[in-house]
């Protein structure tokens, strides 16, 4: 079973990357539950709740590029959890520069749809939340 989660969060970033709102929303609990522990001060410490609270994370993550992109470079197996280290492009919409990120998750998957989606500032952080401590 995780290595399903692992592939439902893979093709999650998928739908994302190919800007098909409609097969990414297919992955997700209506009911999602999203917290924000990252570097966004509209965002840190929140938590939002279904689709709506996932759009307003979305908006407010990608409001200040002209471009966006979001790839994720490892995604790791903790069961129900996923980790994913996601590499964050863009160019910045008032500045015209090209900014590089990396972004900490966690997703939490449960009978084949996303049920919470947790950022966090650090990998370890994240690699904690999903009991993928090293």
């Amino acid at each position: 079973m995780s290595q399903e989660n692992v592939e439902i969060v893979r093709a999650l970033f998928e739908a994302i990357a190919r800007r098909d709102a409609e097969s990414a929303v297919a992955l997700v609990d209506p009911g999602i539950e999203v917290q924000h522990r990252g570097d966004i001060p509209e965002l840190t410490g929140r938590d939002l709740y279904g689709y709506e609270g996932l759009t307003e994370v979305v908006a407010t993550v990608t409001a200040d590029f002209l471009e966006f992109e979001l790839q994720p470079e490892e995604i790791l197996d903790g069961g129900d959890e996923v980790a994913v280290v996601a590499l964050q492009k863009g160019i910045g919409r008032a500045s015209g520069a090209a900014v590089e990120k990396r972004l900490h998750q966690v997703w939490t998957v449960r009978q084949g749809k996303a049920v919470r989606w947790r950022i966090f500032k650090t990998r370890f952080e994240a690699l904690e939340a999903a009991g993928l401590s090293e």
